[in-house]
């Protein structure tokens, strides 16, 4: 296969043992997946998402979520009486935020147990069963 010469020519493959795998690509999208939360309303294609101390998405949803990190609101995430602070300094704090402005309607898109750690625990000698909030 000559180069110019019309013929396909082999994808050029990274062949220096030290070199990483890719360039950063997929393991930069797997950190920011790990740095970023949403909260999608269902039946409203509309969502908010919080990256590295940034709310975007819909315009509404942003404002409303900044207004409840800005003023550390305590948030229902976990009913009955599960509450947490909303923030955005952080992915879990953010997700109480955009939790509170969807009102009880939000999905958090992503499948991350990390979310929860340290807000739903269970009760340890309740006759119910419930979680609780901290």
């Amino acid at each position: 296969m000559n180069p110019g010469s019309g013929e396909p020519q082999p994808y050029p493959r990274c062949i220096d043992a030290d070199a990483p795998a890719d360039e950063g690509g997929q393991e930069d999208l797997m950190a920011k997946a790990k740095d970023t939360v949403t909260v999608r309303l269902p039946g409203e294609h509309r969502a908010v998402s919080w990256s590295g101390g940034t709310f975007a998405g819909d315009p509404e949803l942003v404002s409303s979520a900044q207004g409840l990190a800005a003023i550390a609101a305590q948030v229902e995430v976990a009913p009955p009486g599960g509450y947490a602070t909303a923030g955005n300094d952080s992915r879990q704090a953010a997700m109480v935020a955009m939790l509170g402005v969807a009102r009880g309607r939000g999905i958090v898109v992503e499948d991350d147990p990390e979310l929860w750690d340290g807000i739903i625990t269970p009760e340890p000698d309740s006759d119910t069963g419930g979680e609780i909030i901290h």
